[in-house]
């Protein structure tokens, strides 16, 4: 989250021209990453897996697409997320949602 919330700011003030005071402060973000129902999909591989988990159980989802935050945050960063992406979400999502696995258990936090 620390990386994500500086750079959309930035990029909200800069691109609407607005003043930072009138745009979502970093308590939203937060609030947004940190809440299964929220819109924003960013955190350890085990909180981002944890949430395409969830809205997959939630709204019966056979796909989940992300989309990265390219032009605001630093390429190696954006390119180290899809890294984590591929290499630790997917297995995580792909083990909770086999065929035969308890499917939704890794979503245990409570909705806000």
């Amino acid at each position: 989250m620390d990386l994500v919330a500086p750079y959309t700011i930035h990029a909200m003030q800069q691109f609407l021209n607005l003043p930072t005071s009138s745009l979502p402060s970093e308590a939203h973000y937060r609030a947004e990453q940190e809440q299964l129902a929220g819109a924003l999909v960013a955190g350890t591989p085990e909180e981002v897996a944890e949430k395409i988990i969830f809205q997959r159980d939630l709204f019966g989802l056979d796909r989940f697409l992300l989309q990265f935050s390219v032009g605001t945050v630093p390429h190696k960063d954006v390119m180290r997320s899809i890294e984590l992406l591929g290499t630790e979400v997917a297995p995580l999502v792909r083990a909770e949602t086999a065929p035969g696995s308890s499917f939704g258990v890794a979503a245990t936090r409570t909705v806000a």
